[in-house]
């Protein structure tokens, strides 16, 4: 980068989806040269990817986007922030599979054909099976306009408050609770939840508008991008260049400065190790996409209401994640595979399975995510898989401060535990599974930390309880002009949630008025190549 071009029009700290939503859009729609600052060596956050051995690449966020059909709304706002550079490539019909104790679920595709399969599967359930459809989108609806409230004009904001409000204490309320109400079996609470780890809290402890949000999401189906989940920052980092701006890595932010109230610049770190050093940037407008927690933590500290941060200190933590990244030697669909998501549960109760965090480290887990990214390309040369298991950061905090690639060999020998255990695990369930791994490779929640700077080691930003929805700090606007919050913090977990917090925050630094434009923008341009 040259050091010396130090004025920016905008600053966007953290390049994952929402923060790069921020930047396209104002280069776009603005023309203004925006920075972007990554603290890890390669942009997109959790949408990059990574590769060993000169073939095998994996995407360590982005499994699976809902909403992705040609034509919809959702589709029409990734393609204008991506200038049009990713192409989709739809998931088998049946993309979610799920497997417990003597029971296979797989789910179709569209809301009736859920309820028409779920209703002969438990037939005496079948009107509380459509009651609580209905509740979902209830809970959804009661989302969107307690989102939108931020968009619009206090006395519109007002109003939409007091329609929604009658919505919020079922939206707001943990998830199992909100199922309970509708149906009784065991085994059809563990289905209708059994896709909890894309939100990353199971039903005791999510708040049933977050469960109700992600799961309609999918409804009419999953899509992944074609090259990978890296396209998108590739895309998204063309048309900054093309506008004047840029994408530096190896930057951590370490200060957001402010002058009499307002934002006026970063203090970063350039680089890494003995050749690092500090650098100041100035722009009028900063968007944080780092999350809250760093947010308010660390970046803007002594200019937020103390509260606050010991709020955010106290706030519940949420789940984390391990990730056993595989190489293949052959193509997995010679053992049945065709790019759907496979849950595997060892019980019913994702409750009780979500907290046996012990039980992951000494090499049992009780459940797992089986992704196949190759399987979800058009032509794949080299085949690769992903184990997902859920996790709880503490356990690992033995390890804390430590550095990447220099942990100690208990930890190495922790990570051999853990992922000979998630390949028993899934080789139980489908044999021969082992015999395809040519090469192995685990993160932990210390990952997260390292790479994405994220507290707690959390893999999904902060946690989905009821009580983030009653946060004034949880909103795009920060006390200090000029600054505003993007990515998943300020909408929902998730690359959809991301992107929708970074297109809000580029809307909102416009005015009254920028929500409209953003919209009309999206819905009227070409897509710049």
């Amino acid at each position: 980068m040259n050091t010396e071009e130090t004025q920016w029009d905008a600053i966007v700290v953290g390049s994952g989806i929402g923060g790069m939503a921020v930047a396209s859009i104002l280069s776009r729609l603005q023309k203004k040269r925006v920075l972007v600052l990554e603290r890890h060596w390669v942009p997109g956050g959790q949408t990059h990817e990574f590769t060993r051995k000169g073939k095998y690449s994996w995407d360590v966020g982005l499994h699976y986007v809902g909403g992705m059909e040609v034509g919809s709304p959702s589709r029409g706002i990734m393609d204008y922030v991506t200038g049009g550079g990713v192409d989709w490539n739809p998931l088998p019909d049946a993309f979610e599979h799920l497997s417990f104790p003597g029971a296979e679920f797989q789910m179709p595709k569209t809301e009736e054909a859920m309820i028409r399969a779920l209703g002969a599967r438990f037939p005496g359930e079948a009107k509380g099976i459509r009651a609580f459809f209905k509740d979902m989108k209830r809970a959804t609806d009661w989302m969107t306009l307690d989102f939108s409230r931020q968009l619009m004009p206090p006395p519109i904001a007002a109003i939409t408050g007091l329609l929604a409000a009658r919505h919020r204490a079922m939206a707001t309320a943990p998830t199992a609770r909100a199922l309970g109400k509708r149906v009784k079996d065991p085994l059809l609470k563990a289905i209708l939840t059994g896709t909890w780890g894309d939100y990353g809290l199971p039903p005791g402890r999510s708040a049933f508008a977050l469960h109700s949000l992600v799961v309609r999401s999918y409804l009419e189906g999953a899509w992944f991008p074609e090259g990978g989940a890296s396209t998108l920052a590739s895309s998204i980092s063309r048309v900054v260049e093309n506008a004047g701006g840029r994408i530096v890595v190896s930057a951590e932010v370490l200060e957001i400065l402010v002058d009499r109230g307002a934002a006026k610049g970063v203090r970063v770190r350039l680089g890494k190790g003995a050749g690092a050093r500090e650098a100041t940037f100035e722009a009028p407008l900063i968007f944080s996409a780092a999350g809250a927690g760093v947010t308010y933590g660390k970046l803007l500290r002594p200019h937020v209401p103390a509260a606050w941060v010991e709020a955010l200190e106290k706030f519940p933590a949420g789940m984390s994640a391990v990730t056993l990244f595989l190489g293949l030697k052959d193509d997995p669909s010679s053992l049945g595979f065709r790019g759907e998501n496979r849950w595997i549960y060892g019980s019913t109760d994702h409750d009780a399975l979500a907290a046996n965090g012990a039980s992951l480290l000494d090499g049992r887990p009780g459940s797992c995510f089986l992704s196949f990214p190759s399987l979800k390309q058009k032509n794949p040369k080299y085949h690769t898989a992903e184990i997902i298991s859920h996790a709880v950061a503490s356990d690992f905090s033995k390890w804390a401060g430590s550095t990447w690639m220099k942990r100690g060999e208990d930890y190495l020998a922790a990570k051999e535990r853990i992922a000979d255990g998630l390949l028993d695990f899934v080789e139980a369930r489908h044999p021969g599974f082992k015999a395809l791994v040519d090469y192995r490779e685990l993160s932990t929640p210390l990952s997260y930390e390292s790479f994405l700077g994220w507290r707690r080691g959390e893999f999904y930003g902060l946690a989905g309880v009821g009580g983030r929805y009653a946060l004034p700090w949880l909103r795009v606007r920060t006390p200090v002009r000029g600054c505003y919050l993007a990515g998943c913090d300020v909408m929902s977990l998730g690359i959809m949630g991301a992107l929708m917090g970074g297109v809000a925050a580029a809307a909102i630094s416009m005015g009254p008025a920028g929500w409209p434009k953003v919209m009309k923008a999206m819905r009227t341009a070409r897509p710049a190549k």
